[in-house]
């Protein structure tokens, strides 16, 4: 699994989150392939990790918004993380 710091990485950073989710919900993101789809957090994050970069990427544009995108098919985990490790999503996403 890599991870990425929204703040330092935001060139590197990765793909998705589901804006309604709640505190370690775990919900499926499909995106199409070479398509980018929008994520806004309800809370501010402080990491995000893509289990297979191959597949989804994941560009975060600041704190609360990111845009995960289809890279090849196939289907992998996204974790969001907030303040004090909590997970604030985890969860599918399927390209």
């Amino acid at each position: 699994m890599h991870l990425y710091n929204p703040f330092a990485a935001i060139a590197l950073a990765v793909s998705l989150f589901v804006a309604t989710a709640g505190p370690a919900s775990a919900h499926e993101i499909r995106v199409a392939l070479d398509q980018a789809f929008p994520i806004r957090l309800s809370e501010t994050a402080e990491g995000v990790a893509i289990g297979n970069p191959t597949i989804a990427g994941v560009s975060v544009q600041n704190d609360r918004f990111l845009f995960v995108t289809g890279r090849s098919y196939g289907s992998t985990n996204l974790v969001v993380v907030g303040g004090n490790g909590r997970v604030l999503y985890s969860g599918r996403v399927t390209v």
